[in-house]
């Protein structure tokens, strides 16, 4: 399965991805029992389009996840986030990432999921700061 690519337009094909990944996971869950293993979801930038996307198709699988610097608004989730813990790290400054922050914190928060949001400034790769804040998230959840 390929990752999210961008189209001509600038828009992602991470609802498709992330559909097909719904179903690929779904499928590996229950062929081999893994419905007691907590399933925590990362991605950055248009992977954390992606991961959004995900737990708007398959909340019900996930225990939490990571998301740093989204680019896309997210979706309404096809259920109650309830239970769920995710780190949303999205990007300082104003206009159009704001907007986008503030509709994927509302969105998430709204469907039940305990969110901790940070600004972080905008980057292409992953930090050593993004990978300490992930770390410092997931040694917390699992203690």
């Amino acid at each position: 399965m390929s990752t999210p690519r961008s189209t001509g337009n600038g828009e992602t094909l991470s609802r498709d991805f992330a559909d097909g990944l719904a179903l690929s996971i779904h499928n590996a869950m229950h062929t081999h029992e893994l419905t007691l293993v907590p399933m925590v979801v990362v991605g950055h930038v248009e992977g954390a389009d992606a991961a959004l996307a995900l737990i708007a198709c398959l909340a019900d699988a996930i225990s939490a996840a990571i998301i740093i610097n989204p680019t896309r608004a997210m979706r309404p989730p096809a259920t109650n986030l309830g239970g769920m813990d995710v780190l949303l790290a999205t990007p300082k400054g104003a206009g159009s990432a704001d907007d986008t922050a503030l509709q994927i914190e509302k969105c998430l928060v709204e469907a039940g999921a305990r969110v901790i949001c940070e600004r972080v400034p905008r980057s292409r790769v992953v930090s050593k700061r993004d990978e300490l804040m992930a770390r410092i998230f997931l040694s917390a959840l699992f203690r």
